[in-house]
């Protein structure tokens, strides 16, 4: 497909997905000032937060995971797994439970079995058993209501967490702050949307470049996280092949695995997200590793995200990579908000119980 021609995108776009990551700005305002809404009151000193989701909600978490743990002191964990730890008993653990639906199996048994410990939890949903069970339990709930596709509700399940910890105390984010972070995304999407052609727009030409390819997302620090947003995307809204690998991790092992099959590295694209809050060894050891892809004829690109923050450059990437997700659906010509595969599994997931 044309790229440029906006009358056929809209056509194959047939519940809007554009114009659900045009809206992530208010998103994100909406959510914050719903993580405000309540006067929460832990009841102990809280030294441990642990974070549970799935779908969107789980990478939201690992998002959220990343931008705390460069800019407060309090451990943060992700749970991501059907067991549930032994560890996670103690009243000064607070576990926030993101759900995307409000009806996933694996959280609900989640937080039927927190109930049995003395942890401290927060649920933040959509209506739902997730959230009835919450309020049964008289646990502090934060719901949202959205209208656009699942998957591109996720400003919502970073900032309602985000405006909790803030509000507690955990870490100091304003108001302000995620004001202007949606000033820049607004600046972000004049530069990328719909309208602006090929010639002037660099995420239609990247997604240009992910055409007929397989992906691999290079990231370190915070960029490691939103590599794994770039793939989550790719994969449901392009129904393409991704995967991630992590600097400085592949230095270690990925980078053995480049010469075979050798008539098939052209196919290949790597691309190295980056931003200025970087360690700056990572940087280095980024344009080393691109260089060795490259010479073994790999396609290679990096993408440094801009921004004056770290929550800037890391919701200015986020939103890149939908873009660039999205226009790598259009250039398939195929609706970017069915995923018949994920509800494939879904479906067989919810029959287990």
């Amino acid at each position: 497909m044309n790229l440029d021609d906006l009358t056929e995108m809209k056509s194959v776009d047939e519940k809007d997905l554009a114009g659900s990551l045009r809206c992530l700005p208010e998103s994100i305002i909406k959510a914050w000032n719903i993580g405000l809404s309540q006067n929460l009151i832990f009841q102990n000193e809280i030294n441990h937060i642990l974070l549970c989701g799935t779908g969107s909600g789980l990478i939201a978490a690992r998002l959220l995971q990343s931008f705390l743990s460069a800019s407060c002191s309090t451990p943060v964990s992700i749970h991501d797994d059907f067991s549930f730890p032994k560890w996670v008993n103690n009243p000064k653990i607070l576990v926030i439970l993101i759900s995307e639906q409000g009806d996933e199996p694996g959280l609900i048994r989640f937080l039927q079995k927190l109930h049995q410990t003395t942890c401290q939890t927060v649920v933040v949903s959509t209506t739902g058993l997730l959230i009835e069970l919450a309020k049964e339990q008289n646990k502090p709930v934060f719901t949202y209501s959205y209208s656009g596709t699942k998957r591109t509700s996720i400003g919502f399940h970073f900032f309602i967490p985000l405006a909790i910890l803030s509000k507690a105390g955990i870490i100091q984010v304003t108001s302000d702050e995620i004001q202007f972070v949606c000033e820049q995304l607004q600046k972000t999407i004049q530069s990328i949307d719909l309208e602006i052609p090929v010639a002037q727009n660099p995420a239609k030409r990247m997604a240009g470049q992910f055409l007929n390819r397989w992906v691999t997302l290079f990231g370190s620090g915070i960029m490691a996280a939103v590599a794994e947003y770039w793939k989550a995307q790719i994969n449901m809204n392009g129904k393409a092949w991704a995967q991630v690998e992590k600097i400085p991790e592949a230095c270690h092992s990925t980078v053995g695995g480049i010469y075979f099959p050798a008539d098939q590295l052209s196919h290949m694209m790597t691309l190295f997200i980056q931003s200025g809050f970087d360690h700056p060894t990572h940087h280095v050891i980024s344009e080393e590793v691109r260089k060795m892809f490259m010479v073994e004829g790999f396609n290679t690109d990096f993408y440094e995200a801009p921004g004056e923050s770290v929550l800037s450059c890391m919701w200015n990437a986020i939103l890149y990579g939908g873009y660039i997700s999205y226009y790598l659906a259009m250039a398939y010509d195929i609706d970017p908000s069915q995923v018949p595969g994920v509800d494939e599994m879904e479906g067989f997931i919810a029959s287990l119980d």
